[in-house]
C-alpha cells in the first residue's frame, strides 16, 4: 500500500480528523512532511479538508466513504475545501458547498474550482466538468440573520432575489 492509500484509508476510518504529526506517527512514516505533503495534495483534489483545531491543522476526509482510489485520482485539479467547518451548523454555506462537491465527485465529475466561502471569495461557487461538459453551481446556505433581521426573513429575501 502506498503512503497515499494508507492516509486515505486512515482518514476514512477516523472522521474526527487528525493532525500531520499524529498521522505520521500512527502510520509509522519517517517524517511528518510525508503526511503534510500528501494531505495537502488530497485537499487540492477535494478529498480532504484541512482546518485549524485548537491551534493545529487537522485533516478530515470529505470524500465519499466508499470512494475508491481510482475515483479519487479521477478528480483532477480539485480545489481546497478549507471552508468545511464542524464549528458551523450543517446549513452554513461552506458545509453545503462541501456536500455538493462530495456528491459531484461521486457522480464522476471533475472538480475544477471551488471558492473559499469563509473568506467570501468572489466567483462561481463550484466549477465542475462531467463528460466534457462544464457545470457551474451556485451554493447558498441558510442565513444567520442579524440583530435587525430574523434568519427566515433574510432567507425569504434571498430566495426572491434568486428567482
Amino acid at each position: 500500500m502506498t503512503i497515499r492509500e494508507r492516509i486515505v484509508a486512515f482518514l476514512q476510518e477516523h472522521p474526527e480528523g487528525i493532525d500531520d504529526d499524529a498521522l505520521a506517527e500512527a502510520l509509522h512514516l519517517k517524517q511528518r512532511q510525508q503526511a503534510n505533503s500528501r494531505c495537502r495534495h488530497l485537499e487540492k483534489e477535494g478529498l480532504v479538508a484541512r482546518r485549524r483545531v485548537s491551534g493545529k491543522i487537522h485533516n478530515f476526509w470529505v470524500g465519499d466513504k466508499q470512494a475508491s482510489l481510482s475515483q479519487a485520482q479521477s478528480i483532477q485539479a480539485a480545489p481546497s475545501l478549507k471552508t468545511v467547518s464542524s464549528n458551523e451548523p450543517w446549513f452554513w454555506e461552506g458545509n453545503v458547498q462541501a456536500a455538493v462537491v462530495r456528491y459531484l465527485a461521486t457522480q464522476n465529475c471533475i472538480i475544477r474550482s471551488v471558492v473559499d466561502t469563509a473568506s467570501r471569495q468572489r466567483g462561481k461557487d463550484i466549477v465542475a466538468e462531467r463528460n466534457g461538459k462544464p457545470l457551474w453551481v451556485t451554493v447558498k446556505g441558510y442565513p444567520r440573520g442579524t440583530s435587525k433581521t430574523h434568519p427566515s426573513t433574510q432567507a425569504g429575501h434571498w430566495s426572491m432575489s434568486l428567482s
